[in-house]
């Protein structure tokens, strides 16, 4: 997932009094190279902050407009919700996930053309597993799925464990998509232009 520069209402604040809560939050945070900022109870909130993580139990305790619970089984999930109101988009209009198959394949979603998130999967069941996470994370009126053409194997396996949880799904020509190189960013550029290809080849059913 990509950080947000620390402009006005564009940093992600951490606030409760729950330190299991807000340890695992920093780790998952510096991991992903994310913007936040931790706050204390008591103190005026920054400028810069546009949305707040708590905890169910503090909750009550926090005058801010925007407040996302974060669930101790799910963070990811609360991290996910808090950049979608960071986004000023909810719920995305139409969200698209653009998947490059293959051995290690690259994922990306988007909405109005602009880059929400991307990832690298090792393997299609964990590739599957990113995206229905997404689809179950955000709000969205409508999905898409863009698929490269390509890697035909992983491609369909990807295909049977998640397209049925679109409301579109489109075989996307590769041509001029991939990157021909080694880098482990070139799998995720292609699925960034494959979300964001027209060269539809096929839409299923």
């Amino acid at each position: 997932m990509n950080s947000l520069d620390e402009e006005p209402g564009k940093v992600i604040g951490i606030l409760t009094e729950d330190s299991r809560l807000f340890f695992d939050l920093v780790k998952e945070f510096r991991k992903r190279k994310l913007a936040f900022r931790s706050l204390i109870f008591g103190e005026r909130t920054p400028m810069d902050i546009g949305v707040i993580l708590t905890s169910q139990a503090d909750i009550g305790r926090i005058n801010f407009n925007k407040v996302v619970v974060i669930d101790h089984l799910d963070i990811y999930m609360g991290i996910r919700k808090a950049f979608q109101e960071l986004s000023g988009m909810k719920p995305f209009e139409e969200m698209i996930i653009g998947v490059d198959p293959g051995k290690e394949p690259g994922i990306a979603v988007l909405s109005n053309d602009v880059l929400i998130e991307s990832h690298k999967a090792r393997g299609q069941m964990k590739c599957a597993t990113i995206i229905l996470h997404m689809l179950e994370s955000y709000s969205y009126e409508k999905s898409k799925l863009r698929i490269g053409h390509g890697a035909p194997q992983s491609r369909d396996e990807i295909l049977n464990l998640v397209a049925d949880a679109f409301d579109t799904v489109e075989i996307i020509n590769e041509f001029r998509t991939t990157k021909l190189t080694n880098n482990a960013e070139s799998d995720v550029d292609a699925a960034i232009n494959i979300a964001r290809s027209g060269r539809c080849i096929r839409t299923l059913p």
